[in-house]
């Protein structure tokens, strides 16, 4: 997975849901997933990607699909569609 191109792919992807990072934390939180604070930072400001399990909170929550997130192309993403 490119970092440069999943980082870029959830900032988008939590502007198109209006959420902030705390946001997804305390989603996180509620479903018992381990994710902190300097874990999702570096996750937005592109210094790491997630472990797969997160990955796909992460992409189940802000509602596109693992592998648009990831940076793969792929024309079906939820927040596309209405």
């Amino acid at each position: 997975m490119a970092i440069h191109q999943f980082h870029l792919r959830l900032k988008e992807a939590m502007q198109k849901k209006n959420v902030k990072q705390i946001d997804v934390l305390r989603a996180a939180q509620v479903q018992n997933i381990k994710l902190g604070k300097s874990h999702m930072s570096q996750y937005v400001s592109g210094k790491s990607v997630p472990r797969d399990n997160i990955l796909n909170f992460l992409a189940s929550y802000l509602e596109v699909t693992p592998q648009w997130l990831k940076g793969e192309e792929t024309p079906t993403v939820k927040f596309e569609q209405t």
